[in-house]
């Protein structure tokens, strides 16, 4: 519409995620340790816009994505440091925002936010996944770019969530803060320092 500063995107893409334990305790860490195996069959559509100017970037979408197998979550009673995985179909509407901002060539400000509407279900809830999501972190590289300072931060909502007795709930909302430092010795040696959770 405007160059680099002003695009339309829009698209329809499909596929078969291969879930395995890796790929499923990467997002949630605490699950059985011989969880089931399914694929999850997705198909989404996404509208929106993005673009680039001298010191911004952004991205913004609404989109809408149907899942087959979609691997859900349930706290097991035996042990409630662990939660087994439930296959659904599930499908939702979503919208997302994305930004960059370079004030100067120094700092680095990124901010994202994820809204999840949940509009088809086989279960009462999609167990064990968010529906609001953000992201935002600070870069700032001083001495001579020797020096990279990054402060991070990540909020999701309160999580409904299950049991293999049918107990069902909602978590607190999450906050999550972390600090680090990395400083380069040389080109190929480098120190460096991360502090996580400090919200606790």
């Amino acid at each position: 519409i405007a160059g680099n500063q002003l695009m339309i995107v829009a698209g329809a893409e499909g596929g078969l995620n291969k879930n395995t334990y890796r790929t499923l305790s990467d997002f949630n860490p605490f699950i059985t340790s011989r969880p089931i195996l399914t694929n999850n069959a997705f198909t989404a559509y996404y509208l929106g816009l993005k673009g680039s100017a001298k010191t911004l970037e952004y991205d913004l979408r609404v989109g809408y994505k149907q899942n087959d197998n979609l691997p859900l979550f349930v706290l097991n009673t035996k042990n409630f440091s662990r939660f087994g995985v439930k296959y659904a179909d599930v499908d939702f509407t979503y919208g997302t925002a994305s930004l960059t901002f370079r004030p100067s060539t120094n700092i680095i400000v990124n901010a994202a936010i994820n809204k999840n509407f949940y509009t088809k279900k086989a279960e009462p809830q999609a167990w064990g996944l968010p529906s609001i999501e953000f992201n935002g972190s600070v870069q700032y590289k001083t001495l001579n770019k020797k020096l990279l300072l990054t402060a991070e931060s990540y909020v999701n909502d309160g999580i409904p969530y299950t049991d293999d007795l049918g107990n069902t709930g909602k978590s607190n909302l999450l906050l999550d803060i972390s600090l680090g430092a990395n400083y380069a010795i040389t080109k190929n040696v480098g120190i460096f320092a991360q502090a996580n959770n400090l919200a606790n």
